[in-house]
């Protein structure tokens, strides 16, 4: 009985895995595709197994490519705000896959779906984040062959020192060969190299007008019955709205900032607080 209620749930899912995806384009300055790939290069004379993040303006095809020796909780808001800075503006949303790092429940409402710091990230820079249907690749199919074209292109054969000389190469790597490849994917009209599509793509870009954030430590705090929560050792008074709820500290040499829900609570001095 158990097999047969399964059959038709099985045969949906066996046709959606052959069914043709469908091919969609953006409009300049809206969508930016992200992802994760690993490949074995070598690097002080071994072969090391390397993370590498790759991002794609998915109007022009520019790439923009950071090596890591690990995936960590921190590198997605490092690499997409790399991303930011490297591209010059901000794109409307960012297209990202299901990592844990940054999905709370993929399922759950819009709201609940990221974890607090990817949403406060997002939120700062104004960007809707979203996330890719589970095991189905091709819905940023942009940015998946952008990874394979990192890997088998930039860092095929070549051999470095350290990370550092890594990142140095593909900061290079991008404009002066990426920007410039051709593009052979019919859906594609005027120009066939990213660097044209791009000249246009960037005047519709947002500015971006706040200093970086990524690099700031973020901390999960329960806030106490007395509406103080604890960061770097000091007792910081907070809204009673958050007295024994979690929320999130992201903390400063010089500042603190409580954020719940993904939205900012309060911001506090160091020095004055």
């Amino acid at each position: 009985m158990l097999q047969s209620f399964r059959r038709s749930f099985r045969e949906e899912e066996r046709l959606s895995r052959h069914a043709k995806t469908r091919r969609f384009e953006t409009i300049p300055g809206e969508q930016m595709q992200t992802d994760f790939g690993e490949t074995d290069i070598v690097i002080g004379g071994k072969t090391v197994r390397i993370k590498v993040f790759v991002s794609k303006m998915s109007y022009s095809r520019r790439i923009f490519a950071k090596a890591y020796f690990s995936e960590k909780l921190d590198s997605w808001p490092d690499d997409i705000e790399s991303s930011f800075i490297f591209f010059g503006g901000l794109p409307r949303t960012v297209v990202s896959d299901n990592p844990k790092s940054l999905i709370k429940d993929h399922y759950a409402a819009r709201e609940d779906r990221f974890n607090e710091k990817y949403e406060f990230f997002c939120n700062y820079y104004a960007v809707r984040p979203i996330c890719t249907a589970v095991r189905k690749p091709n819905s940023k199919g942009k940015v998946e062959s952008a990874v394979k074209y990192v890997k088998n292109n930039a860092l095929n054969c070549v051999k470095f020192n350290n990370i550092i000389e890594v990142n140095q190469y593909l900061e290079k790597w991008c404009p002066e060969i990426s920007d410039i490849r051709k593009l052979t994917d019919p859906v594609i009209t005027g120009p066939k190299t990213p660097k044209k599509h791009w000249d246009f793509e960037q005047t519709q870009m947002r500015k971006i007008s706040r200093p970086p954030i990524a690099q700031l430590r973020h901390e999960e705090r329960i806030v106490d019955i007395n509406g103080l929560l604890r960061g770097d050792n000091v007792y910081y008074r907070v809204p009673d709205e958050l007295t024994r709820k979690s929320a999130g500290a992201i903390a400063g040499k010089e500042f603190i900032t409580v954020v719940y829900g993904g939205k900012t609570i309060i911001s506090l001095d160091k020095a004055g607080d």
